[in-house]
């Protein structure tokens, strides 16, 4: 049976919707007390996100095609390239300008990771390997 949890920086578990909605969660999303949300469907598939409400990442780690389990990047629009840092406690993390999303677009992530469905088409994947 597939554990999943859900937890924060400032909270070591979050109840699972519909218990506690992805929005009403992230609505605690803070770049200083509060920076990152993980949500963790099994040992080696996760989404998490991180930043603040107004710009924040997203990553989530899923097998491809082949069952070979990769990270990608969560984005809204792939020509934007120019290299952003996402402010967070421990510092930060270096995402695409394209890259930069708000806590609604993360919460709109979590639900679909949740849930099992494709992510809405407005939103892209860029592989991490290898960086």
């Amino acid at each position: 049976m597939q554990m999943v949890t859900f937890r924060s920086e400032a909270f070591i578990e979050i109840p699972l919707p519909p218990e506690v909605s992805f929005d009403e969660a992230l609505s605690r999303l803070d770049p200083d007390t509060n920076s990152f949300y993980l949500l963790e469907l099994d040992q080696e598939s996760y989404m998490q996100c991180g930043g603040s409400q107004s710009a924040c990442a997203v990553e989530v780690r899923k097998a491809d095609a082949a069952g070979v389990y990769r990270s990608y990047a969560v984005g809204r629009d792939s020509s934007k390239k120019a290299p952003t840092r996402i402010v967070m406690s421990n510092g930060g993390v270096w995402v695409q300008e394209g890259e930069v999303l708000t806590a609604i677009d993360a919460a709109v992530l979590l639900d679909c990771f949740f849930k099992g469905v494709p992510l809405p088409p407005i939103y892209s994947l860029r592989d991490r390997e290898g960086e």
